[in-house]
This record gives structure tokens, sequence and C-alpha cells, in this order.
């Protein structure tokens, strides 16, 4: 096969697999000037990015020429999910990839922005185990794309070279295109069609950071310059049971020695509903262990 052939014949199978894809790709405008891509899933249901909306009630979405707008049921900010549901929308759902697929795999971002599809090729650069995010969402894997990544790709899908969907894209710190794995996407939609949204966890303590000196810090064994002081606990919240006091300082949880507020709150964030933590706090210098059960917050 001469190289001429051999090189139309990878390029038609390359537009094969995206053409494939994009009856199941929609745009997603966030007010006039922001576009960003959506899968279709079933249910009527579109995942795209989740921090580009949030706050949000209602988006546009459209698929080629057809626009409507969508209903947006739920932001996830600790996954970068976002759950929206378009009325009546019969865009195929994607299968998920059957291929194994890890570091070193192609991968093809399909997205459509303002201008129509798009289509982003690549590999899969890193491909880890389980992490959380710096919000604290649980993912099921760690997914790093080497490839060029538009605007108009954020919520795109990462698909192998069957067109089976890997992942969603977004980004993240950086400059890195992360992708939050099928398994995790399928998750949240589980959280959906259980609650008809996403539980989030609730203690009912107001936090705030508390900087140490190195006197201090030492005599912790924080290893570093700060902690979260119990600043504030809400009334009728899972944290006003418990054993825990205006002014405590919250060194950790479950044993994990947490330092910082931000670190604190990531923690709680990956907590579920219904389950115990136990915060181990110092009282007037004497360490303390509260067990409190987490709640879900309330819904406004």
């Amino acid at each position: 096969m001469k190289d001429g052939t051999r090189l139309a014949s990878w390029s038609d199978a390359r537009a094969r697999v995206v053409s494939g894809v994009e009856p199941s790709i929609a745009t997603v405008a966030v007010g006039r000037n922001r576009f960003l891509s959506g899968i279709a899933w079933a249910k009527e249901y579109v995942l795209t990015a989740a921090e580009p909306i949030a706050g949000a009630d209602r988006v546009a979405v459209s698929f080629g020429e057809a626009q409507t707008t969508a209903e947006v049921v739920a932001t996830d900010l600790t996954t970068d999910v976002a759950v929206l549901r378009v009325a009546g929308h019969t865009a195929p759902a994607l299968k998920p990839s059957a291929l194994a697929t890890g570091a070193g795999s192609i991968v093809a971002l399909v997205g459509r922005g303002a201008r129509g599809a798009s289509a982003a090729w690549g590999g899969i650069a890193l491909a880890g185990p389980a992490w959380r995010s710096r919000r604290g969402g649980a993912l099921a894997r760690r997914l790093e794309f080497d490839v060029r990544f538009t605007p108009g790709l954020e919520g795109a899908a990462a698909v192998d070279v069957a067109g089976g969907l890997i992942a969603m894209a977004v980004s993240g710190a950086g400059g890195k295109v992360l992708g939050i794995p099928v398994e995790t996407l399928e998750r949240v939609l589980a959280l959906v069609d259980q609650h008809g949204h996403i539980p989030q966890p609730y203690l009912g303590l107001r936090l705030q950071p508390l900087w140490l000196d190195e006197v201090a810090a030492k005599s912790l064994g924080a290893g570093a310059s700060g902690t979260a002081v119990i600043a504030g606990i809400d009334p009728s919240s899972p944290a006003a049971g418990a054993d825990v006091a205006l002014g405590d300082l919250l060194l950790g949880i479950n044993g994990q020695r947490l330092t910082g507020i931000s670190a604190v709150a990531a923690h709680l964030a990956g907590a579920h509903p219904g389950t115990t933590l136990t915060l181990d706090v110092l009282r007037a210098g004497t360490p303390r262990a509260a067990e409190i059960r987490v709640g879900e917050r309330p819904r406004r």
C-alpha cells in the first residue's frame, strides 16, 4: 500500500470516529459569549462541565440546528460535572469504551461550539488510580490528556479509536486537560436519578483560618503555619448535637491530620450524607474526639 493510500485510509478512519460521535454532542451556551460542549445521555440528560455554569438555572442547548432551553438539574463542583435536562431530546447516548485504554492510548475530544462541531486528537498522558479533586470530589481514575484544548472543548466527549466514551474533558489547573471518567459520570447520574439532585454533605460548622506562629505549629505537630478554628455552629445542624464548641481547633478528621481550612473543607466536601466522621479537635490545650453524623445540606 502506498503512503498516500495509507494516509487517506487513516484520515477516513479518524473522520468516521468523529462523525459517529458528533450526533451525541451538544452546544451549551452560557450567556451570550460563552460556549462549551455537552454529552447526550439517557432520560433526556446532557452532561457538561459544572464550573462554567455554576449558579445558572437554565442554559441554551443545541444539537446542530435544533436549539432549546435546558434545566440545570445539578452542578457538582467537587467533580466538575453538571447535569442538564433537555426535554424531548432524541440524541443517541454514547456507549462506554470497551477498549483497554491507558497512558499512551489515542484519544479524540469531540465537542460542539458556537461555529459547529470540533475535534482534537491526542493521547492519554497520564492514567492513574482513584483520586480526589481540590474540592474533595471523588474521581474513579486520574486522567490527563495530551491534546490541543480550546474553550469550546470544555465538556467534550473524550473517546477511544472506536468511538467509545472514556471521559468528559475539562480544563484543570496549570493548563492541564483532565478527564472526568465515565464511571464518575455514571455515579453522579445515579445520584440524580435517586434523589432528583446531588446531595451535598452538611455538618453546620463555620470555620475560620487561624495563623500559627512557629512555636504553636511545632507544639501541634501541624507541619504548617495554619489550622482551622470553629467560629460558628448552625442551630439544628448535625454539629449542634455533637461535642464541639466555639474556639475549638479542628486538627483532623478520622485520624488524618489536616493543616489549614482548605484541606479541611476539601475533606468535608468528599463526605457522604449518612456517614459518621470523627473530628479531632483541641479545646483549651486538650485533645478531644467528636463524632458527627453527616447530614444533607438544606436546599433553598
